[in-house]
């Protein structure tokens, strides 16, 4: 048999079985590379909702380049060549005209599903009537936030929750929150507790994380913001998360003044 034929054979033998689209634009826009969580589905033709829905597992992945100074020498032979964005442009001094501005972020957390079997304890097949569903984050330097527990629906094989989770957070517009807006992601953790008394327990039970790039958010041009999106959960060992996701909307306000921001909500609380 030629070396062909065994080539053709072994390929022959190959089963796809699912792949996860990378933008390398993140290279360029991201200090420290491409890293974090991607879907993984069989099919490249989706829009975000649909990919949330339908992701088969996850990727987790880390590229960046190989030298520190590799990134702004791709910059600046782009620049070279006509290319411009201002984006990418004078980044040491992209916070000269908001040293005083305050951002304004709200984060909402609308509605979660994810399939039965990710939330039924050992031996069991379906959940029990006290089962509540809650959600942790910390955004930036505050402090944790836990939400309010809300009761699922269930529908034959998956688990809804309407959620309705609303907050405000308030930042000083500082180079490293900007930094954090544009390098990290913001992890949102999805739990279910059998807990009757409502607080956090070593029995309650974490179903995964979103993971919510921000960068978008850090645009210089644009006062305000809003990202709306729907993302898959992943989950380190997880056999099956079965397109478990989470409906996700955070704004950002970055056109007042921050003293003027904290005395305004200093005075709501009141």
């Amino acid at each position: 048999m030629s070396s062909s034929n065994e080539a053709n054979d072994k390929r022959s033998l190959d089963i796809y079985l699912c792949s996860a689209n990378i933008s390398l634009k993140e290279l360029i826009s991201h200090h420290t590379g491409i890293k974090g969580w991607y879907p993984l589905t069989n099919t490249s033709r989706m829009n975000g909702a649909e990919i949330a829905e339908q992701c088969l597992g996850g990727l987790e992945l880390f590229v960046r380049f190989g030298q520190q100074d590799d990134r702004r020498k791709v910059l600046d032979s782009a620049k070279k060549l006509g290319w411009n964005d201002d984006n990418y442009q004078d980044e040491e001094n992209f916070l000269d005209n908001e040293k005083d501005l305050g951002c304004l972020t709200t984060v909402s957390i609308e509605r979660i599903q994810f399939p039965i079997q990710l939330a039924t304890r050992p031996g069991k097949d379906r959940l029990d009537e006290q089962t509540t569903v809650f959600v942790q984050y910390r955004l930036y330097d505050k402090m944790p936030i836990l939400t309010q527990r809300k009761k699922p629906i269930i529908d034959r094989s998956s688990v809804q929750c309407d959620l309705k989770f609303h907050k405000e957070h308030l930042f000083l517009c500082s180079a490293p929150f900007l930094w954090y807006l544009r390098e990290e992601k913001f992890e949102i953790q999805i739990w279910t507790s059998d807990n009757s008394s409502g607080e956090f327990s070593s029995t309650d039970k974490l179903l995964g994380s979103v993971y919510v790039d921000l960068n978008s958010l850090s645009n210089r041009k644009r006062k305000s913001h809003r990202l709306n999106a729907i993302l898959p959960m992943f989950k380190h060992g997880c056999k099956d998360l079965g397109g478990a996701w989470a409906q996700i909307h955070v704004t950002i306000d970055k056109s007042k003044d921050f003293n003027e921001l904290r005395v305004r909500r200093r005075k709501i609380k009141r």
